[in-house]
């Protein structure tokens, strides 16, 4: 291994270890090593840059837990379809910070007494029978 490396000039190595990715089905791999050794000088510098700056980004955005993205939900009174627009923006920008909407309403269930059912209009069900037994 070390006789290769000394040997052969690292372009060719770098085009060695980009085909074998390719066979391996490797093929992002292999077009990065490509990209970044047989451009411009510069080129594997931005790579550098902008894959360090992608981490950065991605550590500073901080998910929603699925109560707090209902606690959003409501004080804004969105609407689903408002909802997951806006995660679908977020997620388009690399940032998936909202829960689902359907986590969202398992969160807003989660919220209500065992025994009462709220149907898809807010309309509660089984309050009566909460209500005479004293449980309010």
């Amino acid at each position: 291994m070390a006789d290769i490396r000394k040997s052969a000039p690292s372009e060719e190595l770098a085009f060695a270890a980009s085909f074998r990715l390719q066979e391996e089905g490797k093929k992002a791999a292999a077009e990065v090593i490509l990209e970044a050794t047989q451009n411009s000088p510069p080129r594997p510098i931005k790579m550098k840059r902008l894959t360090k700056k992608a981490r950065s980004r991605a550590r500073d955005n901080v998910p929603y837990d699925k109560e707090d993205a209902l606690a959003v939900f409501v004080d804004t009174r969105l609407t689903k379809d408002a909802y997951q627009k806006i995660r679908l923006g977020a997620i388009m920008r690399g940032a998936n910070i909202y829960p689902s909407y359907d986590e969202i309403i398992d969160a807003k269930e989660s919220c209500y007494p065992v025994d009462i059912k709220v149907d898809e209009r807010g309309k509660m069900m089984g309050y009566r029978s909460h209500y005479v037994q004293g449980n309010f």
